[in-house]
Formats: C-alpha cells, sequence, structure tokens
C-alpha cells in the first residue's frame, strides 16, 4: 500500500507513446485502492470508488486517444460495472452506455469482442431499460452462434436475464 506514490510519479513520467504501460500502473493504482478499501475500517467508500472511477476514466481517455476503439469499450464497460456496484452516477453509466453503443456498433463483427455485447445489452436493461438496444445487442450475440459455455458464468447470467426481461416485455 506504500507504493501508491511511487507509482503515481512513475506514471508522470511514462510518455503518451506507451499507453499500455501507463494502463499497467494505473491498473496498479486500482488494486491498491481496492485494498485499502478492504481494509478501511469506515464505511466511508466513496473517496476510495471515485479513485478508481478517476483511473478508469484516465485508462479510455488514453485508449481513445491511442485509437484502440476495443480496449476503449472494455474500459467503458468496467468503469459502468463499477459505478452499478456502488449504485453510483447512473448519468455517468448512461453516458459511457452511448459511447460504448457507438464504438461497439463500428466493430461488432469483429472476432473476440462478443460478450461486449451481452454486456452492453446487459445494462441497457439495468440503466436506461432500452428494450430495443439490449434486444438489439442480445440478437447480434446470438445471430453469431457462439456458445455461452465459452464465457464466464456472469456473462451467460447476464444474457439470460436480459433476454428473459425482453420476453417479460413483449408480453406487457
Amino acid at each position: 500500500l506504500s507504493l501508491e506514490t511511487d507509482i503515481q510519479n512513475k506514471l508522470t513520467t511514462i510518455e503518451s507513446a506507451l499507453p499500455m504501460i501507463k494502463i499497467f500502473w494505473l491498473k496498479k493504482l486500482i488494486e491498491l485502492k481496492k485494498a485499502q478499501m478492504m481494509f478501511n475500517s469506515s464505511e466511508d467508500y466513496l473517496p476510495y470508488v471515485q479513485y478508481i472511477v478517476t483511473c478508469i476514466e484516465e485508462s479510455v481517455t488514453i485508449f481513445k486517444d491511442a485509437e484502440n476503439e476495443i480496449y476503449q469499450i472494455d474500459e467503458l464497460i468496467y468503469l459502468m460495472e463499477v459505478l452499478d456496484n456502488y449504485n453510483l452516477y447512473k448519468d455517468k453509466i448512461m453516458t459511457s452506455l452511448i459511447e460504448a453503443d457507438k464504438l461497439l456498433e463500428l466493430k461488432w463483427k469483429q472476432p473476440g469482442i462478443e460478450h461486449y455485447m451481452i454486456a452492453l445489452a446487459w445494462f441497457f436493461m439495468q440503466v436506461s431499460q432500452n428494450k430495443e438496444q439490449a434486444s438489439k445487442w442480445l440478437d447480434r450475440f446470438d445471430s453469431l452462434n457462439h456458445s455461452l459455455n465459452h464465457y464466464a458464468p456472469y456473462i451467460s447470467q447476464w444474457h439470460t436475464q436480459t433476454r428473459e426481461w425482453i420476453k417479460r416485455r413483449e408480453t406487457t
């Protein structure tokens, strides 16, 4: 935990031409903040979460500047997960969701990013109750004929929950 200052100093010396190295150190800062949050006896977790959010937002910006849309989508989804887990900043989740949606719209046929479609569908259901957008992304995922068995259990669960939610919406 005492490495935080060293890592922050290291981040200031990394050139912008080396985005993955900067991301590596930002992830280490996030891990440190999570550890500090776990060992903090007070229940005031908000400063820790805000710090984590700031680090993730910096990662989003780094990937945007590097014109790496796939990693940018990944970080936007990570940001939405963190904010949703702590029930914070619904407007920031929505802004991130719209940004990720626009980016994925351009890349959705690219192999290896199918799980992002499920994540966006789930967030469209959770955050905005937007059945059309949620359905669009699940339908696209399903059209690729990928087995949900190849993904983490929570991804499969998000798919199932969102599909069931869409079906309930169609019957009402």
